[in-house]
């Protein structure tokens, strides 16, 4: 198992029973428990955990996510379907809107032969698109937020409202059937004032998203108009997602 998924199941456990002991993970992962209070040492820097000589509890205070950087190489298999999905929507001269995180930054790999317009406030992103000669970059303005690696104040929220996009690509932490989560409020501001500037949303969400929930709800389902999502998304739970929203994936 690679150090970035250890970091995350970790995490994902912290989340479930609020507090983990280092020998039980060392056990767990079948590592030792120097590794583990690395791995707990990380998760306290950014403000998720709070460790003690034996373990660590979540940190309740703050209602944060992962960083971008612990996130980055999960999952890419199936964020790269998600991407690839989603890509069939842009077409030749469209405004489209790349949310950050790391499901939405993979449609930036199927960008390169289309001539579009792209409004993004992702760094991320932006180091990929900058070298397409055919994409047109718009930057957003703003703080920087080095968890989302992207920028996330009300300078963004009012850098969005000035204009009109045919297609927005947002990312979540989660969602339930009421709506997209995640742990930021301001973040969710953000996601808010995008959505309302485009035309057309569209929720890249994998699979290990469905049925989650997190601090900052900022779109109803209906917000979208449709949900893309991987191929080992539960066929079950799909089904009844797409009773409210269309629901898509490679697999149809």
């Amino acid at each position: 198992m690679s150090l970035t998924k250890r970091r995350m199941e970790i995490f994902n456990l912290l989340q479930k029973n609020k507090a983990v002991e280092v020998n039980e993970l060392a056990k767990q992962f079948q590592v030792s428990a120097m590794t583990i209070r690395r791995d707990l040492n990380m998760l306290e820097k950014q403000g998720l955990a709070i460790t003690s000589y034996g373990g660590a509890r979540l940190n309740m205070e703050h209602n944060v996510e992962p960083s971008f950087s612990l996130k980055s190489d999960l999952l890419v298999e199936y964020k790269n379907e998600i991407a690839m999905e989603a890509s069939r929507f842009i077409q030749d001269g469209d405004t489209i809107l790349i949310d950050t995180g790391t499901t939405p930054l993979q449609l930036c790999h199927y960008l390169q032969n289309k001539r579009i317009i792209v409004l993004t406030n992702s760094l991320p992103a932006i180091n990929i698109l900058q070298a397409f000669a055919k994409v047109q970059l718009i930057v957003a303005c703003g703080q920087y937020n080095e968890i989302s690696n992207g920028w996330h104040s009300a300078m963004t929220i009012d850098f969005f409202k000035q204009f009109k996009i045919d297609k927005a690509f947002l990312g979540t932490q989660g969602i339930d059937q009421h709506g997209s989560y995640i742990a930021s409020m301001e973040e969710a501001q953000v996601k808010k004032a995008m959505i309302e500037s485009a035309r057309q949303s569209f929720l890249l969400c994998d699979h290990t998203k469905f049925n989650q929930t997190f601090l900052a709800k900022y779109a109803t389902l209906r917000d979208f108009d449709c949900i893309i999502t991987d191929t080992k998304a539960d066929k079950n739970i799909r089904k009844e997602y797409s009773e409210i929203i269309p629901v898509i994936s490679s697999d149809k």
